[in-house]
């Protein structure tokens, strides 16, 4: 299968991508607060349903037990090794 080839957005755009990561992982950081039991069961789900683009965040973090953190800014999600999607924060 020939590779397909897509355009990289400007910085400017990735800029925006960003931001609206971002603003998704505060949303996200208040449902699973307020659905803790469905947030463990439905967190990956509730960040594709309203459009987190997962190829584009600040960095990532390897935790000691074994998750990984994907991080926006100062906010992001922990992938537990267990399969759990959890916010995550800088206070």
């Amino acid at each position: 299968m020939p590779a397909v080839y897509r355009a990289r957005p400007q910085p400017k755009a990735i800029g925006r991508i960003l931001e609206r990561n971002h603003s998704i992982l505060r949303a996200f950081k208040d449902w699973h607060a307020s659905a803790p039991t469905m947030s463990d069961i439905g967190g990956m789900q509730w960040l594709r349903n309203n459009g987190f683009a997962f190829e584009y965040h600040t960095h990532v973090k390897h935790a000691s037990d074994g998750g990984t953190e994907v991080w926006v800014y100062d906010t992001g999600y922990k992938l537990d090794s267990d399969g759990a999607v959890k916010p995550v924060w800088e206070p």
